[in-house]
């Protein structure tokens, strides 16, 4: 779970409709085990001089993505945490991984199409 689901889970306990489009989801039904299907999903964004970064992360995989970098820093990197925990190696051209980083990207893509309106 993450922060973003705070504001709907405090929604559903109130009884007040939860607003559509946001990033979180209610907690309610997970913590009386009645999600069953709960994705296994995190993700956090941060605004660096305009620009927006960020982080998904599902199962043992962490996607990153920067737009803007002094450092130079990749603007994609892939770690697979359970074969590297320390995230030293990365797996964004490892083609075993091809079909989760299409997914990744396209989860990107809809979340920042929603934290642009």
């Amino acid at each position: 779970v993450s922060l973003c689901d705070l504001f709907p889970t405090l929604c559903d306990l109130a009884g007040i409709p939860v607003p559509d489009g946001l990033d979180g989801r209610s907690l309610v039904d997970l913590a009386h085990n009645r999600a069953p299907e709960w994705p296994d999903e995190a993700c956090s964004f941060f605004l660096q001089q305009g620009w927006s970064n960020g982080m998904i992360r599902r199962g043992a995989l962490k996607y990153q993505w920067y737009h803007h970098n002094e450092r130079g820093a990749l603007p994609e990197v892939l770690f697979d945490l359970a074969q590297d925990p320390h995230e030293t190696r990365n797996a964004i051209d490892d083609p075993a991984h091809a079909a989760e980083l299409a997914a990744f990207r396209l989860r990107r893509r809809d979340i920042e199409s929603v934290r642009s309106r």
